[in-house]
């Protein structure tokens, strides 16, 4: 063979190297290669970074002609094949400027060279609802807990934290494609499971975030996460707080939650907050500005009034209260407004 390549070389070195790609790859393919070995292979016969992408089972290979692992990173505007008829995995040559003759060629034989490969890869379900469930149940074993965290595509190496999420996050229709990855609908709860170093709060509606937990004790980081979501407010001037908390930002506040709803000076604090909201409505959302702010000019920007209103206004706020808002007072309010919120909670 290397002979007849050899001579085919000398008559026509393009028809020469796509028997090399061909006889390569079909080597490959007999020898029952591995996805690795197959992007190296390609890498190396282009001399240039070779990537795979298989969206639906989370895979990202990236490898450089020297047979290198790269950062994995999603395909950008290559030259790429698409693997199979799903349209949910290519191959591509990170080449610049003008293409090789052979690398489609390349592309090709390496797309119908991982086809086989792929499909003898377990295809993960992320929206195995059951294997959440397995996960977030504290009764559960620790092997069983591992098994269903294979199953929905974890990586048992790195840890996982749950967000528990209030509102239209997703649907919860078992039919519907685009609800979460990793979730499941506890009453009007959206429980989901997170697996990334750059978690991004903000795509979030309402949520109580927990804390990163191994695999095998995720139910704590969702007890916690249900534990945070109870400080969170709609938003709205009779419901006002902040949207998103994570339970690391608690620290001790987290003790709030444990204040027992009759303890009669706190009672107290809370009928007042909630008589003022009723006989004066945007009381609330001013009051907890009031609290969020450093000064009474930065309070008065954010509520779009002038800062001399506000200040007007705060004699009559503090009497109606009970207290001066000093900075005991203050702490004193925004402990009431959290125990309130809480409160509200107590259904979640």
């Amino acid at each position: 063979m290397q002979e007849l390549l050899g001579r085919l070389r000398e008559l026509d070195s393009s028809a020469a190297d796509a028997v090399s790609v061909i006889t390569y790859f079909d080597s490959l393919i007999e020898s029952k290669a591995g996805i690795q070995a197959f992007v190296r292979g390609a890498a190396a016969l282009s001399h240039c970074v070779v990537g795979l992408e298989d969206e639906s089972r989370h895979l990202l290979v990236r490898v450089s002609p020297h047979g290198v692992a790269l950062d994995p990173r999603p395909r950008g505007p290559w030259q790429s094949t698409t693997i199979g008829s799903s349209g949910t995995a290519h191959v591509w040559l990170e080449r610049s400027g003008v293409a090789e003759p052979s690398d489609k060629m390349i592309l090709e034989r390496l797309s119908a060279g991982v086809r086989p490969v792929l499909e003898r890869t377990r295809h993960t379900d992320t929206h195995d609802t059951a294997s959440v469930e397995v996960l977030l149940d504290p009764t559960t074993s620790e092997a069983d807990q591992l098994g269903a965290a294979r199953r929905i595509g974890l990586d048992p190496s790195r840890s996982a934290r749950v967000i528990a999420v209030l509102g239209a996050a997703g649907s919860s229709d078992a039919q519907n494609p685009r609800r979460p990855p990793r979730a499941m609908r506890v009453g009007n709860v959206l429980a989901q499971i997170v697996q990334n170093d750059g978690l991004d709060a903000a795509e979030y509606a309402r949520a109580g975030i927990g804390p990163e937990r191994e695999l095998a004790t995720l139910a704590e980081s969702w007890r916690l996460a249900l534990l945070a979501l109870r400080f969170t407010g709609d938003g709205t001037p009779d419901n006002p707080g902040p949207m998103r908390i994570a339970y690391e930002s608690l620290g001790t506040l987290a003790a709030l939650a444990e204040v027992t709803p009759d303890a009669g000076a706190a009672q107290s604090d809370i009928a007042r907050l909630t008589e003022l909201e009723e006989s004066q409505p945007g009381t609330l959302l001013i009051l907890q500005t009031l609290v969020e702010c450093e000064s009474l000019r930065q309070a008065a920007s954010k509520l779009h009034i002038h800062h001399s209103t506000l200040q007007a206004r705060v004699p009559r706020l503090e009497s109606a209260l009970g207290y001066v808002l000093d900075p005991i007072g203050r702490s004193r309010l925004f402990a009431s407004l959290t125990v309130r919120r809480i409160r509200l909670n107590d259904s979640l």
